[in-house]
């Protein structure tokens, strides 16, 4: 047994934001929530700095999360024209036909085990000739029925044009998650209500609010220095100000 030299400390948060969405075939605008969660990991080696190495792991967590939910997308389709846009066309492409992928990794599962099987029936039959060739021709079907279906399945995949799947799906799809327009205004004076009362909290304590109402959270100034951050109006962001580390403003955009 090997010696202690070090100790991992890892970090899983979790968190939402709202996604704002202009239809490239219709121009309207919508919203869904989209959920993440990252973990993220730092080693203290030979157990120096155990807490600045959990702290490091929780930072870099937040970062991949604000990144993440910054930069992702699920496929939602936009709910009044159906159309799925184009930043979304991978992630759907996952999902078709993964029926044919899972049946593929099944027939592969069966060709490894059909050796050890052809082993048993030659060790134990005296007469193994038929269960050989019947157990080779398993073999053989499962396998190349199971790289067949894969590579199938990826190449149909890769051509197929998400817009063209069922319009029910996709109605049924946009209800469940999308947000129209007429109700984003409504959202709005939500998040401005929620800005206000993050107000004289401290930094942490307003991010862990705003991100558990599914909002992006970035510091703009910070005693009177202003931060890099990103531009453009967005409903489902809350920039802040702070001084001594405690929210002095908030605002949507």
């Amino acid at each position: 047994m090997g010696i202690p030299y070090a100790m991992e400390y890892i970090a899983t948060v979790a968190g939402a934001a709202l996604k704002l969405v202009q239809c490239e075939k219709c121009q309207a605008v919508y919203m869904y929530r989209m959920e993440r969660q990252v973990q993220s990991s730092e080693t203290s080696w030979l157990f120096v700095d155990g807490q600045g190495a959990e702290n490091r792991a929780a930072a870099r967590a937040r970062q991949q999360l604000e990144q993440t939910l910054e930069h992702d997308c699920d496929p939602v389709p936009c709910p009044e024209c159906g159309c799925y846009q184009e930043p979304m066309f991978a992630a759907v492409r996952q999902r078709h036909r993964r029926w044919m992928f899972y049946l593929g990794v099944l027939l592969l599962a069966i060709s490894c085990v059909s050796p050890c099987q052809l082993a048993t029936v030659s060790a134990k039959s005296q007469d193994p000739t038929v269960a050989r060739q019947l157990l080779i021709t398993v073999l053989l079907v499962s396998l190349m029925g199971g790289i067949s279906l894969i590579m199938v399945r990826k190449l149909q995949s890769m051509n197929w044009d998400p817009n063209s799947a069922d319009q029910d799906l996709k109605s049924r799809a946009a209800k469940s998650r999308a947000i129209p327009k007429a109700h984003i205004d409504k959202l709005v004076q939500a998040a401005k209500s929620l800005a206000e009362s993050l107000i004289g909290l401290t930094n942490t304590e307003a991010e862990a609010i705003a991100y558990s109402h599914g909002f992006h959270y970035q510091v703009v100034m910070s005693d009177g220095e202003c931060y890099p951050s990103t531009t453009g109006f967005a409903p489902n962001r809350i920039n802040v100000a702070l001084t001594d580390g405690r929210v002095t403003k908030a605002y949507i955009g």
